[in-house]
């Protein structure tokens, strides 16, 4: 006949069981994403902590403590729109939260901690990735996983039970489009017309370009430079020469055209005696790129 004191000392091993399994339970570690300036960002890899914290109700009723499954983020593109990947741990006891952070090879890119939460309290924690590996760079586009622990811990029948559990969330690094300003320099001498009327005269004097009239007509020089079809925000800028000198009476006229989406035509022109040297011409714009 079976001992009543082995079955009293079953009884109350599956009770305190039990009451740990609902703890962990009831724990739920969020993954979500940030931008440059949420509310909730610390510092990269460090967590912070906020007193209160809850598990959602609908966090719970599949079991999980990780919710959501996987998140997106652009850490490529530091726009303000989901630049960071946060996960969020909230129970009310837990220590040496950490979250490792591993690539398709199963290297670890990055190590990441959380703060632990003071015991008989609701807290919260969280640990943002930046995207960046132990140096500081930015990690390629792809899928990693963030392999979570955390120590969760009771109190049950005086005895204060601790239990290591352990959850996996995808993250994935996207790419982003982004507007990258783009500068286009070139020498005044590399001229793609020039003409003259009588009086007057263009030339060439190393990398620079000279316009000189002495009671002429005209002297004129343009310069055609090729833009990516889908350029933006264009702005031009003859560089004069300073020690250039004005001459006597006479008009300088410096113009610009977009012929098509690819073409933009500069254009200098002085009048009567007037002179001006030039030293190069720029061009910037904006594209879109794929970062």
């Amino acid at each position: 006949m079976t001992d009543p004191r082995v079955h009293l000392r079953l009884a109350r091993g599956k009770r305190r069981a039990a009451k740990v399994l609902a703890l962990a339970l009831a724990t739920v570690v969020t993954a979500s994403v940030l931008g440059a300036t949420g509310a909730s960002a610390h510092n990269d890899g460090i967590a912070g902590r906020s007193q209160g914290g809850t598990a959602d109700k609908g966090d719970e009723q599949d079991g999980s403590w990780i919710q959501p499954t996987e998140q997106v983020f652009f850490p490529h593109v530091r726009d303000g729109f989901k630049d960071f990947a946060v996960f969020n741990i909230y129970a009310s006891q837990y220590e040496n939260g950490t979250a490792d952070i591993t690539d398709e090879n199963g290297d670890v890119v990055r190590s990441l901690r959380f703060g632990d939460a003071p015991r008989g309290s609701n807290a919260s924690s969280q640990a943002r990735w930046d995207g960046g590996d132990e140096t500081g760079r930015i990690a390629g586009v792809g899928t990693y996983q963030a392999h979570i622990a955390a120590d969760l811990g009771m109190w049950v029948d005086g005895e204060y039970v601790v239990t290591t559990v352990r959850e996996t969330v995808q993250v994935r690094i996207a790419s982003g489009i982004r507007n990258r300003a783009f500068t286009i320099t070139r020498a005044a001498a590399r001229t793609s017309r020039r003409t003259s009327g009588e009086g007057c005269r263009t030339r060439k004097i190393d990398r620079d370009l000279a316009l000189k009239c002495r009671r002429g007509t005209f002297a004129s020089a343009s310069w055609r430079v090729r833009l990516p079809s889908r350029a933006t925000k264009v702005r031009w800028d003859l560089v004069r020469d300073s020690a250039s000198r004005r001459g006597g009476p006479g008009r300088r006229m410096e113009t610009a055209a977009r012929k098509n989406r690819r073409l933009l035509v500069v254009t200098a022109t002085v009048t009567r005696s007037r002179h001006q040297r030039y030293d190069a011409v720029v061009v910037r714009y904006h594209r879109r790129v794929r970062v």
